[in-house]
């Protein structure tokens, strides 16, 4: 859970060596990493909150269904299995 949280506010120099990386490879002449263009900033805001936050709940909402409804497919493929006895609810009986 921390680490969906945490995800979507990161950032820092990996952006910008990517960036570099593709310009280098396409250049005709060498250049020097000094000469190499930057990428601005990333600005963070109070959207970046919100966007990151709407993020990480919507991950975990689809987990928590996802588990759900495999649930419930297991209790249908239980129940419709050939020889099936209805649970009485005693675990010595299973």
């Amino acid at each position: 859970m921390t680490l969906l949280f945490v995800a979507p506010f990161l950032h820092g120099s990996a952006r910008n060596q990517a960036f570099q990386a593709d310009t280098a490879k396409h250049s005709a002449t060498a250049i020097s990493p000094e000469d190499l263009p930057r990428l601005s900033d990333k600005a963070v805001s109070a959207s970046t909150w919100v966007l990151g936050s709407t993020e990480t709940l919507v991950l975990i909402a689809l987990m928590v269904g996802g588990y759900w409804y495999s649930g419930v497919l297991a209790r249908r493929r239980t129940v419709a299995a050939p020889g099936h006895k209805p649970a009485t609810g005693d675990l010595l009986e299973a």
